[in-house]
């Protein structure tokens, strides 16, 4: 088990200290007994090994003031020397005489020493430093100033004391001091536990969890196979992911999927969001969340915002190309920097938040439109994956036609599991502009109207006439096309449009006003369509 609380050590006589409380404590404590960088790189390090535990890091000094400025989001507990401690250590050093030298790593706790000193009434020379190379150049600073006896942290002060002949006393956290420090953190650590126990139950209950993993995603087609292997590599990150796909291709799906991929993140939030419904005016509101009585009509107590619920998780923004521009400029803010303020407050609140982002739009055609920020378009094009239609992987049909008829079957307390293959191939030759989406609802339709599966393929075969103007657009087998299909030369759009509009007209029998009806298109395109040359 990893250690859930570090502490930096600056002595051998500190670390053992460490030890025997730790075990008196029941606490799992990591020690790195060093200082400055070299204590940074080795916490980071710690820290990397298994990111989504609670941590906190006890340290003191310079080197707590670097692993604050590195590690801005991890709980801190600053270890000083009590004035026990520091009272101890002076009258040490008064026994070699006056001249003394107090050695201290950043300002931190300067005050407290400083005073002390002036109410034993001893004159010390404080010298501050922030690096090992600062610190040598104090020590000869100190030997030429004439001073005796040097206080001081850690053994690399030890070592050039010794080489400048001066006398050494140690001023570092007595016993207790330690361990008021290691309670306090095992106090943090437990509360922190107590909370994301709460966060997690309180995301279930809200339904900010991902339902969905890949082994969901029903294919034998080799470019979706492709495209979740790719995806699963990119699950195992947090860098953004853009997905690109058609309306109903199943990209919400494969956001849930990588998120429970995620070792880190799936044990977090999942909130997904649909950009276009983000109404204009309460935008920031909705995803920064605010403070209470920050604007009229503000709920009581105030409300966190998207951002601060995927805390620990992944935020899916799905139509991010629907954003508008203000919004979008917002949403990289936080990107970047990857901490939020609620409305109304100024106090600034980190996140720890994956972004995936879908549209269905070409974003790159946006930009060139000024309809999208280029900044926010790479910031988010990290990773970039495709969802290809069904009609680009029409081999996948059947086993999805299979999978909602047993859903839709179990839903409405009917036995309907198959369909004659006719019927099937049907169905596969189908361009299903909609998708997985259309092709679900359409299948619901047809276990909702029939009573056995003997009535399927009639249901089909109507529910397919009405959906797509009498197989219009259906018609993909070779040769001669079959009673009820329609071919055309491949040529311009407009021209396809045109041909198939004159021969359902020529077929129909309806007047203008109804086929525009059947067509779902006005009488004046119509007229273009038929009259296109």
């Amino acid at each position: 088990m990893l250690a859930e609380i570090v502490l930096t050590s600056p002595n051998k006589e500190v670390t053992q200290l460490v030890k025997k409380i730790r075990k008196e404590l029941n606490v799992n404590v990591a020690i790195v007994e060093t200082s400055f960088d070299s204590a940074v790189s080795m916490v980071k390090s710690i820290l990397s090994q298994e990111p989504d535990r609670i941590r906190v890091i006890a340290s003191g000094g310079a080197t707590l003031e670097l692993l604050r400025q590195e590690l801005p989001s991890v709980h801190l507990v600053s270890i000083h020397p009590n004035e026990y401690d520091i009272v101890l250590a002076l009258d040490q050093a008064r026994m070699f005489g006056q001249e003394i030298a107090l050695f201290h790593a950043g300002s931190e706790n300067l005050p407290a020493i400083e005073k002390l000193c002036r109410v034993l009434g001893l004159e010390v020379q404080v010298y501050v430093y922030n690096s090992w190379k600062e610190l040598e150049v104090q020590v000869v600073k100190a030997r030429r100033n004439g001073s005796k006896v040097v206080l001081g942290v850690g053994e690399k002060i030890l070592d050039l004391v010794k080489k400048e002949g001066l006398h050494y006393i140690p001023l570092t956290a007595g016993e207790n001091t330690l361990r008021n420090a290691l309670e306090w953190a095992k106090d943090i650590v437990e509360a922190e536990s107590r909370e994301k126990n709460k966060s997690k139950k309180e995301s279930s209950t809200k339904g900010l969890v991902a339902k969905y993993c890949f082994n969901d995603i029903i294919h034998v087609n080799n470019k979706m196979s492709s495209l979740i292997k790719k995806a699963k590599k990119f699950a195992s990150t947090d860098c953004t992911v853009l997905i690109r796909g058609e309306s109903g291709t199943g990209k919400e799906l494969l956001a849930q999927s990588m998120h429970n991929e995620n070792k880190m993140r799936c044990k977090g939030p999942f909130v997904a969001v649909n950009c276009a419904s983000l109404d204009d005016h309460l935008f920031k509101s909705e995803l920064f969340g605010y403070t209470e009585g920050s604007f009229t009509g503000a709920s009581k107590g105030g409300k966190p915002g998207l951002f601060e619920l995927a805390n620990g998780g992944t935020l899916f923004l799905d139509e991010i190309g629907k954003m508008k521009m203000e919004q979008q400029g917002n949403l990289l803010r936080v990107l970047q920097e990857k901490e939020v303020r609620r409305i109304g407050s100024d106090r600034i609140i980190p996140v720890d938040v994956r972004v995936i982002a879908a549209s269905n739009e070409d974003l790159e055609s946006l930009i060139s439109k000024d309809l999208f920020r280029e900044d926010l378009y790479f910031r988010l094009n990290v990773l970039k994956l495709e969802v290809p239609t069904l009609r680009e992987r029409r081999e996948d049909i059947p086993s999805q036609v299979a999978y909602f008829l047993h859903k839709f079957s179990d839903k409405y307390s009917k036995k309907i599991y198959s369909l004659p293959t006719f019927v099937l191939r049907k169905l596969s030759n189908v361009d299903w502009p909609g998708n997985s989406r259309q092709l679900e609802h359409f299948l619901e339709r047809c276990v909702v109207l029939a009573d056995d599966e003997s009535d399927v393929p009639s249901i089909v075969m109507e529910l397919l006439e009405e959906e797509f103007l009498e197989t219009a657009f259906i018609g993909r087998s070779e040769g001669k096309p079959a009673e009820g299909q329609i071919s055309v030369c491949i040529s311009t759009l407009a021209e396809m449009n045109s041909e198939i509009v004159r021969r359902i007209s020529a077929k129909a029998k309806l007047s203008n006003s109804e086929l525009a009806m059947k067509l779902g298109i006005s009488r004046p395109t119509l007229s273009k369509m038929l009259n296109y040359k």
